[in-house]
């Protein structure tokens, strides 16, 4: 797959996180799996350090799909969820749709959005 690709997919994931966030529908494990899927088509079309973001844009959507998942999640909830991550979310997919990264920067994306998620799961929460 070539950088064309990516960058299509990488654009695609940006529309359609705006998307949930501007419609207020991210919080639920359906949009957060839509997420998952379109981030790892992106690791299958990237590598280096674009890969290594993607990566770790998959397993935060996957993540929250299963952390949201069969259970109801309240508005307020979604909306804290949102704001602790959106920033470093689209850093994220900002740095994937960079041509010429800076591959130093990529702690600097992966420690918020991973030390986040980390802070955020609840004590005792099962994950995959």
């Amino acid at each position: 797959m070539g950088k064309q690709s990516a960058s299509l997919t990488a654009r695609r994931l940006k529309r359609r996180y705006l998307g949930a966030t501007n419609n207020l529908t991210l919080g639920g494990s359906d949009v957060f799996g839509e997420l998952a899927g379109i981030a790892a088509e992106l690791v299958a079309e990237t590598d280096g350090p674009h890969r290594v973001v993607a990566y770790v844009l998959y397993m935060f959507f996957r993540s929250a799909a299963y952390d949201f998942s069969d259970r109801p999640v309240s508005v307020l909830e979604a909306s804290d969820f949102n704001a602790a991550y959106h920033q470093h979310v689209l850093a994220a997919i900002e740095y994937v749709l960079d041509e010429d990264p800076d591959p130093n920067r990529v702690a600097a994306i992966y420690d918020p959005i991973i030390g986040a998620h980390i802070a955020h799961i609840p004590l005792g929460a099962a994950h995959p």
